[in-house]
């Protein structure tokens, strides 16, 4: 789920900051999680991040987006492009919801 060019880099020991431009940040957060998640059992709460967050990786890989990380119930995805391409935000944006 990382960009080829970040796996050849850390393949070669190089750890360079990269400058990317137009770029799309998409920081999906459950409505009422903590609500919901109150009167559950730890292990039902994980299970259904751990379902969601999966269904979510499949969808980055499908898409060539990046998971950055997640944080309880917030995933972020990073999404750009390497080149001057013709890029859709509200499709990118689309596509993970």
């Amino acid at each position: 789920m990382m960009p080829k060019h970040v796996i050849k880099n850390l393949k070669m020991d190089i750890a360079p900051t990269d400058r990317l431009e137009n770029v799309s940040i998409l920081f999906a957060d459950i409505c009422g999680f903590t609500n919901w998640s109150s009167n559950k059992n730890p292990i039902d709460v994980v299970s259904m991040l751990s379902k969601l967050f999966s269904t979510f990786d499949h969808l980055c890989v499908k898409n060539t987006v990046y998971k950055v990380h997640t944080i309880g119930d917030c995933y972020v995805v990073l999404s750009f492009t390497e080149s001057s391409e013709e890029r859709s935000i509200g499709n990118e944006v689309k596509n993970m919801i």
